[in-house]
């Protein structure tokens, strides 16, 4: 796919780019990779080995507390709104839901930034109602727990949410 005649082995790939220059390398989301039930070990061995690097520097979110054992690190945590600011980062894109069920919902979320932004986009994007917004959610967080191991994962739920919604699927065609 990209090119390559011969197999290529990513990782000396990308080390071998990582030692040219002063190099920022951004993993976002790293819990899909970190968590992840195969090949976490040299996933972690990875990230550690290219953190060794004098020349690279790491910028990895994750709500996983989970990291890497020998990389360097200096922890900044994005803590959940209190329940005001919340409610007014979500009326801020999306006003027309009554605040005793945003509450609800936004509870159900952690009151997390990010997945109350995605929330309040998707309805948006797609002109749902209020309704609409709390059965496309209940109906996406329904099925991950039926394929998951019963736990609750609100930020996974709410990017499902948002990758299943209308607007994002108009998106292939």
């Amino acid at each position: 796919a990209l090119g390559f005649t011969a197999p290529v082995n990513a990782y000396n790939l990308i080390t071998k780019t990582l030692s040219t220059a002063e190099t920022l390398l951004v993993l976002d989301n790293a819990e899909t990779f970190l968590d992840a039930t195969m090949d976490a070990g040299r996933i972690a061995d990875a990230i550690d080995g290219l953190g060794a690097r004098s020349n690279v520097t790491i910028l990895l979110t994750t709500r996983t507390t989970v990291l890497p054992p020998n990389l360097e690190l200096i922890r900044l945590r994005v803590p959940p709104l209190e329940e005001s600011a919340a409610c007014e980062a979500f009326h801020a894109y999306y006003p027309s839901i009554e605040t005793s069920i945003l509450i609800k919902l936004l509870s159900a979320v952690d009151f997390h930034p990010l997945s109350i932004n995605l929330l309040a986009q998707a309805a948006v994007q797609n002109e749902w109602s209020p309704q609409d917004l709390i059965t496309a959610w209940d109906h996406q967080r329904a099925t991950l727990l039926e394929g998951g191991d019963g736990k609750s994962q609100s930020l996974a739920v709410t990017i499902e949410t948002s990758l299943n919604s209308p607007s994002f699927l108009k998106l292939g065609n």
